[in-house]
């Protein structure tokens, strides 16, 4: 259904609905209501008659005060033959009365006080007549006001439909790849949804972006290694079969690059994995100090290669409930990155009960820190995918991590919490 189609019916069943109360309503208001509120007004005008304080407008009334048979007041501009009134009326009350041959119907209060009588009398409500006018006339009310309905349908769904096929048009271009820009001002929800697009379009910029920069330096991570194992082969394949040494230094070389590559692409894996929402986590009580010593036992040969020292200061954690595999990833790529880019060949490790501290030499300035856990976002070496994983580990964990820099050294804290 179009929209044209759906502004106009709600717009019109809105205006049926409206004109249908308005019938319903005066139907009620002149069956229930009007001549109860005409009795309450000759009610009182019967009063202040025989209290002598009549006031206002009696064009529609006839107003008697009767002694006896004899008229003593007479009041009102509605002309009504006294044969008629004379003989009706015996008690304080309501009466009706009908002139035979006009069908005129009246409405009358007698209040009798003493040896005085006073009238009040009016035309009585033709209800018949009073509904087949207001039919009529709801039958032409309503044909206007469906046409007037049509027209503003018409007015608003055009306004509407030319918003919203300018932003088809330009979803269709996003998909595209082309770049434009929706222009609306206005502060309703067609103009919420222009912005949104805007917004999206630019994310997915952004998002191209940083995906074509990633896969760049992702395949320039690849090419280096490759390139270097490709030099140790060629090297190797002239060497002479009594040279074990460098043999061995040549093998040593391609083993440290495939460690390397290993490495990265376990990183692709596990940041894929992150990224598409698909980790397992199985919550369960974790001892840190045992995972810290597995850690440093597994990057024992790294560290061995690098010429570096890793200094364990405490181990004095308490266990925590958190995801095993997740939290052993967390520690070994900070491991990891700290064995890699330490400027005086030591790895500092303090677990204490509050705290996991992993820390370094570093010539690293603290402005630079904002980059630290982006991809790629510097050409720093073990500047790639590690950090960005412990970062989004972290996030999907609950794990607090800091990280400040300190007398020269660079620290990555997590906190923990006693059991």
């Amino acid at each position: 259904m179009k929209l044209f189609t759906k502004i106009a019916l709600n717009f019109i069943g809105i205006i049926v609905f409206l004109v249908l109360s308005i019938y319903i309503s005066n139907m009620l208001y002149l069956k229930y209501f009007l001549e109860d509120m005409i009795i309450d007004d000759l009610k009182k005008l019967s009063q202040d008659a025989l209290e002598n304080k009549l006031e206002g407008d009696l064009s529609a009334m006839k107003i008697l005060i009767l002694q006896g048979n004899t008229i003593v007041l007479e009041e009102g501009g509605l002309d009504l033959p006294y044969h008629m009134i004379m003989p009706v009326f015996n008690s304080t009350g309501v009466y009706e009365i009908s002139h035979p041959h006009l069908k005129v119907e009246y409405i009358a209060y007698v209040l009798k006080r003493g040896a005085f009588t006073s009238i009040a009398i009016t035309t009585k409500p033709y209800y018949g007549y009073a509904l087949n006018i207001i039919s009529k006339n709801l039958i032409k009310i309503s044909i206007v006001f469906i046409l007037i309905g049509l027209l503003v349908s018409l007015l608003i769904s055009r306004h509407i439909s030319r918003r919203i096929i300018k932003i088809s048009v330009a979803t269709q271009k996003i998909a595209k790849g082309e770049d434009f820009e929706l222009k609306d001002s206005s502060t309703d929800e067609v103009g919420d949804l222009a912005r949104s697009i805007n917004s999206l379009k630019n994310s997915l910029r952004l998002l191209e972006r940083v995906r074509r920069e990633f896969v760049a330096n992702f395949v320039h991570d690849l090419k280096t290694p490759i390139a270097v194992i490709k030099g140790y082969c060629e090297s190797t394949k002239y060497l002479d079969i009594d040279d074990k040494e460098k043999i061995k230094q040549n093998m040593d070389g391609i083993e440290k690059q495939c460690d390397y590559m290993q490495n990265l692409i376990s990183n692709m894996v596990e940041l894929s994995k992150i990224s598409a929402g698909i980790i397992e986590q199985k919550i369960e009580e974790v001892d840190v100090n045992l995972v810290i010593k597995e850690s440093c036992e597994q990057l024992k040969k790294l560290a061995e290669i690098e010429d570096v020292e890793i200094i364990i200061k405490s181990l004095n954690s308490p266990k925590i409930k958190t995801d095993l595999n997740s939290f052993r990833r967390i520690i070994n790529n900070l491991l990891q990155n700290a064995i890699e880019n330490t400027k005086d060949k030591k790895v500092y490790i303090e677990a204490e009960r509050e705290y996991v501290d992993i820390y370094n030499k570093t010539d690293l300035k603290e402005e630079e820190l904002v980059f630290l856990f982006e991809r790629y976002k510097s050409s720093r070496k073990g500047f790639g995918l590690g950090l960005s994983i412990v970062k989004e580990l972290c996030k999907i964990l609950d794990i607090k991590l800091e990280t400040f820099i300190e007398d020269g050294y660079i620290h990555f804290r997590i906190k923990t919490e006693e059991d």
